[in-house]
């Protein structure tokens, strides 16, 4: 970590795990609608991300993601903003409200 990263490094801040489910369920909305609060911790989505910026698109919400680094210092989340450790979907388009 070099002295920058330390000075902007924030002890104390946890990182809480975000896990949306079923890509057609409610889960990826519940995950969106999280990250639109300023929270205390780091929230990571576990999660595809390009279907996290299609559902945001589709609920006309503002969704800024950053790449998940688990060696970068956790920092308070800001409103509108969520990191997110990929995990890529089936090349299947999930509609909302119909199962796969």
């Amino acid at each position: 970590m070099t002295s920058s990263e330390r000075a902007r490094a924030e002890p104390g801040v946890p990182t809480l795990a975000l896990t949306p489910g079923e890509p057609a369920g409610i889960g990826p909305d519940v995950v969106i609608a999280a990250a639109q609060t300023a929270w205390p911790a780091r929230l990571v989505a576990v999660a595809d991300p390009e279907l996290l910026k299609a559902r945001a698109a589709m609920l006309d919400v503002p969704l800024e993601l950053h790449a998940f680094d688990p060696e970068a210092p956790a920092r308070r989340q800001r409103a509108g903003t969520l990191y997110v450790d990929p995990v890529h979907c089936l090349r299947m388009t999930a509609t909302r409200g119909k199962w796969i």
